[in-house]
C-alpha cells in the first residue's frame, strides 16, 4: 500500500507540475494563438485532475471533502479529451480543412460539457462511496454518456489528426494515442488502483507542448535564422558586384585621367605651335602699320590693320585654350607685379567701343581718380574685365554699359566706401572695386547664389 501511495503522489504531483508549467510557458509566447488558449484549457483540465487525484492518499491537501475532491478528478478527466478534441480542431481550422460537421461536433462539446457539470454536481451523474484505498463511485446513465463521449471526442480527436496528415499534426498522432491507452487502462479494474492513466495523459500533453513550442518557438526562429543566411548570401553577392564595379569604376577613372592628361598635352603643343607663328604674324602686321617698311595705302592700311586685329583675336582664343589646359593640369600660375589700370581701363575700352558701336550702345565710365596702384597679373585681369564687358555688350539689345572701380579699405571686415554684402567678406587690407552695371535682360534670381 506504501508503494501504491507513493506512485499516486509521484504520478500526480509530476504531472501537475508539468501541465502548470506547460500553461505558463505557452500563454508567454510573444505570438499567441488560438491553439495556445485551447492547449491552456487542456493543461489547466489535466492539472485539475492530477491535483485532486493526489487527495485521495492525501486528504490535507484540499480543504473540501472527498466527494468534492471525486467530482474535481471526475470533471477534469471528462474535460481533458473533450478539450484535446477542441485544440486538434482549431488546429486542422488553421490548415483550413474543418467541416461544417465537426464545427457543430465542437459546438455540442460546449453544451455538453455545461449540462455535464451540471449533472455531476446535483449527484446525477456519478453516486460517490467513501473509500481510503481507491476511488469507489457507481456511474449512473449520465455518467455512462459521459465516459461515451470521453471515447468518441479521443477517437475523433486520432482520427482527425491520421486523415490528410500534414507536418503539424503528424507529431501528435503519438501523445493522442497514449492518452486513448491510458483512458482505456480504466476499464481494467486491477489497473485502477495505479496511476496509469494520469502518467500516459502526461507523456502525452508532454509530447503535445513540445509540438506546440517546435511550431511557435523553435521553428520560425530555424525560418529567420534561414533567412537571415539567404540574405547575408545576397548581401555578400551584391558587396561583391559593389568591389567589382568599384574596380571598374577605379580603371575607368584612371584612363580618363590618362585621356584628359593627354588632351591637355595635345592643346598645350598645338597651342604653342600656332602661337609662334601668329605672334610673327601679328608683330609683322603692327611693324608694317608703323610704316617701319615704308608708307602703305589707305586700302593697304586697312586690310594690314584687319589683319593685326583677327591676329591679336586669335591669339587671345588661342591663350585661352593654353590657360584652359594648365588649369586642368593643375599647372596655373599668376604673374604679380606692380599694376596701374588707368591705362588698363583704356586699352579695355578701345577694345569693347566697337562692339558697342556696332548695337548703338552708351558707355558710361565712373572711375575714382586716382585709382591706387595694385599688385596683379595684368593678363588675368584684362581677360576678367574682358569678358565681363564682352557679356554686358552682348545680352544688352539697348541702353547702356557702365564700368566703375573705386578704392576701398576694408577694417575689421567692413567698409565705409563699399556696402560688404557680408561681415568679413573681404580681408582687412586695401582693394580696387571694379562694378559693371547693363541695362540687359540681367542673371535670374535663382543662379545669382552660384556666381
Amino acid at each position: 500500500m506504501a508503494l501504491q501511495t507513493a506512485l499516486i503522489i509521484l504520478a500526480n504531483g509530476i504531472s501537475f507540475s508539468i501541465a502548470a508549467g506547460l500553461v505558463f510557458v505557452t500563454l508567454i509566447q510573444p505570438q499567441r494563438t488560438a491553439l495556445n488558449g485551447w492547449f491552456a484549457l487542456f493543461l489547466g483540465s489535466l492539472g485539475i485532475w492530477s491535483f485532486f487525484s493526489m487527495t485521495r492518499v492525501v486528504p490535507d491537501l484540499s480543504p473540501l471533502d472527498g466527494q468534492a475532491n471525486f467530482y474535481l478528478v471526475f470533471s477534469g478527466l471528462v474535460t481533458v479529451p473533450i478539450i484535446l478534441y477542441l485544440f486538434v480542431l482549431a488546429l486542422r481550422r488553421s490548415e483550413d480543412q474543418t467541416t461544417i460537421g465537426l464545427t457543430g461536433l465542437a459546438i455540442w462539446a460546449a453544451v455538453f460539457l455545461v449540462g455535464f457539470w451540471l449533472l455531476l454536481w446535483t449527484d446525477r451523474a456519478v453516486i460517490y462511496h467513501p473509500n481510503e484505498d481507491t476511488w469507489d463511485y457507481e456511474l449512473k446513465l449520465a455518467g455512462y454518456i459521459a465516459l461515451g463521449h470521453v471515447l468518441i471526442y479521443g477517437g475523433a480527436s486520432y482520427l482527425l489528426l491520421r486523415i490528410h496528415p500534414t507536418a503539424q499534426t503528424r507529431p501528435l498522432e503519438l501523445p493522442v494515442l497514449l492518452l486513448l491507452v491510458g483512458y482505456l487502462t480504466n476499464v481494467i479494474p486491477p489497473l485502477r488502483t495505479y496511476p496509469v492513466d494520469i502518467s500516459l495523459t502526461t507523456i502525452a500533453a508532454m509530447l503535445i507542448g513540445y509540438a506546440v513550442l517546435r511550431w511557435q518557438l523553435f521553428n520560425p526562429l530555424r525560418e529567420r535564422n534561414e533567412e537571415l543566411r539567404v540574405a547575408n548570401q545576397d548581401l555578400r553577392q551584391v558587396i561583391n558586384e559593389l568591389a567589382a564595379e568599384k574596380a571598374r569604376a577605379e580603371r575607368l577613372n584612371d584612363e580618363l585621367r590618362e585621356t584628359s592628361r593627354y588632351k591637355s598635352e595635345f592643346l598645350a603643343n598645338m597651342s604653342h605651335e600656332l602661337r609662334t607663328p601668329l605672334n610673327s604674324i601679328v608683330g609683322y602686321s603692327e611693324l608694317l602699320l608703323k610704316n617701319i617698311y615704308g608708307d602703305l595705302s589707305e586700302k593697304q592700311n586697312d586690310r594690314v590693320e584687319k589683319i593685326h586685329r583677327n591676329g591679336l583675336n586669335l591669339l587671345a582664343l588661342i591663350n585661352d585654350i593654353l590657360d584652359l589646359s594648365r588649369i586642368e593640369g593643375g599647372r596655373m600660375e599668376l604673374s604679380l607685379t606692380p599694376l596701374r589700370l588707368a591705362p588698363l581701363i583704356d586699352g579695355l575700352l578701345g577694345t569693347v567701343e566697337p562692339l558697342m558701336t556696332t548695337k548703338n550702345l552708351a558707355m558710361e565710365l565712373e572711375l575714382e581718380t586716382p585709382l591706387r596702384l595694385i599688385r596683379g597679373d595684368e593678363l588675368r585681369i584684362r581677360q576678367i574685365l574682358l569678358n565681363l564687358l564682352g557679356n554686358a555688350v552682348k545680352f544688352t539689345p539697348a541702353g547702356y554699359v557702365k564700368l566703375s572701380a573705386r578704392n576701398v579699405t576694408v577694417k575689421k571686415g567692413r567698409s565705409d566706401q563699399f556696402n560688404l554684402p557680408l561681415l568679413g567678406w573681404l580681408e582687412d587690407r586695401e582693394w580696387v572695386i571694379f562694378n559693371i552695371e547693363d541695362t540687359g535682360i540681367g542673371i535670374p534670381p535663382e543662379q545669382q547664389a552660384s556666381i
